[in-house]
């Protein structure tokens, strides 16, 4: 990433200087191109290990879930209803699926910013700071809006499964409904549920529409600060090499800005998922109804006594009946 910022660097200097040799433009270019193509190329292998990394953990997830609703025991299946599990399979899955792709830009992002920032001290000296003042100064306001998303999302997420749920409920009972005439009642109630939950995900979308014009902005900004503080610090104006180079460093914060607050939603939608996946998974299963267990003595015993009794009756004894687990 610092390399072709000094590369450039190199190759804007070589432009302004009218004695410098010819082949050393060649070898800037060289080098701007073979960093470029390494970079690229990076890139690509970093998104094929993650995109399939994330569709192999969400078929695996998919299979888990469809398995246990397979063997979900009698009080553990009233826990959850079809929709829910359906809603699990596609939804939550997915969104750890996201993560996967996008979860190295939480410590990649900070990485680059770092990055950058360190090679603007070396190119404009003391008036980085302005760059760096204004990073802080936007990570506060970021950090807000990134709590009111994730609990937005939480209240989402509770919302839509309301919704889900009754609807479930409704198509089941979709017989004595139509038998008493209630479609409009219950008809109010799934779009009041409905209006509830479109206020909440239009109140997400805001926030998330400003998260991303605060991100989007922010390179701008950085920019004029830091030609600002330039040239009130030093008097003079900067070079066609200081310039265009840090416009490239700051279009490169671009990148890392934008994309660290989507990584850090994706972030809470995960954990959010993952947690509801956990109490899913981890719930009661139906045990088989024939179990063979080692003969003890005392099964010895209760076997010979079974082959005293007469034929067809039965003997239970210390025995315990429920139609879930007590």
């Amino acid at each position: 990433m610092v390399s072709p910022f000094f590369l450039i660097n190199a190759f804007l200097e070589w432009m302004e200087n009218p004695h410098a040799p010819p082949s050393h433009g060649y070898l800037w270019v060289l080098g701007i191109f073979s960093a470029s193509v390494l970079k690229a190329v990076l890139d690509g292998v970093y998104l094929f290990s993650s995109i399939r990394t994330g569709y192999q953990m969400k078929a695996a997830l998919t299979v888990a879930v469809y398995h246990k609703s397979l063997n979900l025991s009698a009080q553990a299946r009233s826990l959850f209803t079809t929709g829910e599990i359906v809603n699990l399979m596609q939804l939550h899955c997915q969104r750890l699926e996201i993560f996967v792709m996008v979860g190295h830009l939480l410590w990649d992002a900070i990485f680059q910013l770092i990055a950058a920032l360190g090679v603007l001290f070396y190119l404009v000296g003391p008036s980085a700071v302005a760059a760096v003042g204004m990073v802080m100064l936007l990570g506060p306001l970021q950090k807000h809006l990134m709590a009111l998303l994730a609990e937005r999302r939480r209240k989402a997420a509770t919302m839509t499964d309301k919704r889900v749920k009754m609807i479930n409920e409704l198509l089941q009972g979709i017989k004595i409904i139509k038998l008493y005439n209630w479609e409009a009642s219950f008809g109010k109630l799934v779009a009041a549920i409905r209006k509830s939950e479109m206020v909440n995900l239009m109140r997400l979308a805001v926030i998330t529409g400003g998260n991303r014009a605060v991100s989007g902005a922010a390179p701008q900004l950085i920019a004029v600060v830091l030609f600002a503080v330039y040239s009130a610090a030093f008097g003079q104006p900067m070079g066609a090499a200081k310039v265009f180079t840090a416009l490239a460093i700051v279009l490169q914060l671009r990148l890392p800005l934008m994309f660290f607050p989507f990584a850090v939603t994706q972030l809470v939608d995960a954990r959010l998922a993952l947690r509801r996946l956990q109490t899913y998974l981890t719930t009661e299963e139906a045990e088989p109804y024939v179990v063979n267990h080692t003969q003890d003595h005392a099964t010895q015993q209760a076997t010979h006594d079974r082959k005293a009794l007469p034929r067809g009756c039965i003997r239970v004894n210390h025995g315990t009946f429920a139609w879930s687990r007590p």
